[in-house]
């Protein structure tokens, strides 16, 4: 697997995680005890944000794969779970999650009862962690390095 190919399986694992998190927005759209239309509905939701959360997970894991055929020197970055601004994007990502945070954490101190501003904040909270994850990971540093070689 060349370099190229490892931008682009982060690139659509990127793209499965936008796409589980506007299936976290959706939901407040549909109900399993509604009428027929909405439980298909809600069953298309939930296993399109499984498969989406799925391949996100098998595309990074190609990336990884990649990056430790291709890299010779050992990696000892913390993993990006642990990692916190590492980049510029990552920095953007980092501050919108702990900002999602506070959000979700005040939506629930004070019992705010707005389905939509739940679950959009829930799904923008779900899409920066990712994405936190995602942009201070080995792999992205990986992609970066290259690039800067190039």
């Amino acid at each position: 697997m060349n370099i190229k190919k490892s931008k682009l399986y982060f690139c659509i694992s990127s793209a499965f995680i936008v796409i589980a998190s506007i299936m976290i927005a959706l939901i407040q759209f549909v109900g399993i005890d509604g009428t027929k239309e909405q439980k298909t509905f809600s069953l298309i939701i939930a296993i399109t944000f499984w498969v989406s959360l799925v391949c996100s997970q098998v595309f990074f894991w190609l990336v990884s794969f990649n990056r430790r055929k291709t890299q010779t020197e050992k990696n000892k970055a913390k993993i990006g779970l642990i990692s916190f601004f590492q980049n510029k994007e990552a920095k953007i990502a980092d501050l919108s999650m702990i900002f999602f945070a506070i959000v979700v954490i005040f939506l629930i101190i004070f019992n705010v009862d707005s389905g939509f501003l739940v679950t959009a904040s829930v799904a923008l909270l779900f899409l920066s962690f990712f994405m936190h994850c995602y942009l201070n990971s080995r792999n992205y540093k990986f992609i970066k390095n290259i690039e800067n070689k190039e």
